[in-house]
């Protein structure tokens, strides 16, 4: 048998012994996840990262990268671990690994965009005039927030709030 999927039921067990014997041991396998997992398992680590970094705008600056280039990636599997060394480094990294188990960061899983979009709630806007605004972590539509709403010329955006720091940047 070259491959085989399997419901491994001892994979969440704070014993880690049984599962390993069957699946890594035995079968010499390793965990892949469903695309449905991974994909919840990577908003929720992007998304833990994120707040546990609150102090250091260059390390959220980092992980909001992370999830901008997820987005547009073209690459069709993914795992934990490959997102920490393709866009985090240092703390930013270690935040983001933190979240998972070890044996987690190396299962296989397609990101699925939409699933994504909904459990990460970041939302970036390119405007007609090329300024684009990214609203990550946030209910669109939320007083004192980023509201979206119709006019005779389309789709408006509106934001509003207090500016805690303002930097000039070669990049956007």
């Amino acid at each position: 048998m070259l491959t085989a999927r399997v419901l491994d039921l001892q994979s969440t067990a704070t014993e880690r012994a049984v599962a390993d014997l069957w699946i890594v041991k035995f079968l010499q396998a390793r965990l892949q996840m469903s695309d449905t997992e991974g994909t919840m398992l990577l908003a929720r680590s992007l998304r833990a990262a994120h707040s546990r970094t609150k102090d250091d705008s260059v390390l959220q600056e980092q992980i909001n990268a992370a999830i901008g280039a997820l987005r547009t990636s073209n690459q069709p599997r993914w795992s934990i671990d490959s997102v920490a060394q393709t866009f985090l480094s240092g703390a930013a990294a270690e935040s983001f690994l933190s979240h998972s188990r070890p044996e987690e960061r190396g299962a296989a899983f397609a990101l699925d965009l939409e699933r994504f979009d909904h459990l990460i709630q970041y939302k970036r806007f390119r405007l007609r005039n090329g300024i684009i605004v990214s609203a990550p972590f946030v209910e669109i539509g939320d007083a004192g927030g980023v509201t979206i709403f119709e006019d005779a010329d389309g789709r408006r955006l509106q934001a509003e709030g207090v500016i805690e720091e303002e930097e000039v940047r070669t990049r956007g």
